[in-house]
């Protein structure tokens, strides 16, 4: 995997649980597979309180790809996956789309995809509003993920 599509948010992580290992690999890669299983079970848990639907929560839990890459392979998708759903959850369900941007932001520090999942957020968020409200808070939320984002790379720097 080329080293441009990894964000400061996943270097940070794995330089957090490597931490742990004392610099044994063994345990390094129990750690990790002990991370990427509790991220898993984070993801199965938010897709119950988004959907509240047992067949969605089969489909992601069973999946091949996700047991395999994400458990077994101990693949960052997991913890991409995890805060990408955090942040549908804190739009859907607590309706609050400040803590919506600063999940998509830690998303977008593991992996630069999860910004495409940003403007979907806030115009769903704010579809009630007036437009010139709309733009106006879609400006400052916007700002603050540069901002948290930005923080993120002030630590990996």
């Amino acid at each position: 995997m080329s080293q441009s599509f990894i964000g400061p948010v996943w270097s940070f992580i794995c330089k957090l649980l490597t931490r742990f290992s004392f610099g044994n690999i063994d345990i390094a890669l129990v750690i990790f597979k002990m991370a990427s299983f509790a991220m898993y079970m984070g993801s199965v848990f938010l897709i119950y309180h988004i959907t509240k639907k047992k067949l969605f929560i089969l489909l992601f839990a069973l999946n091949p790809v996700v047991l395999f890459d994400g458990l077994s392979n101990v693949h960052n998708d997991i913890f991409l996956v995890f805060f990408m759903l955090l942040s549908i959850y804190f739009v859907l369900r607590n309706k609050n789309l400040f803590l919506a941007v600063i999940a998509i932001s830690i998303a977008t520090g593991i992996k630069y995809l999860s910004i495409l999942l940003l403007p979907f957020i806030i115009l769903y968020a704010l579809r009630k509003e007036k437009l010139w409200i709309r733009f106006g808070k879609a400006v400052l939320y916007f700002l603050e993920f540069i901002a948290i984002l930005a923080i993120f790379y002030a630590i990996y720097v």
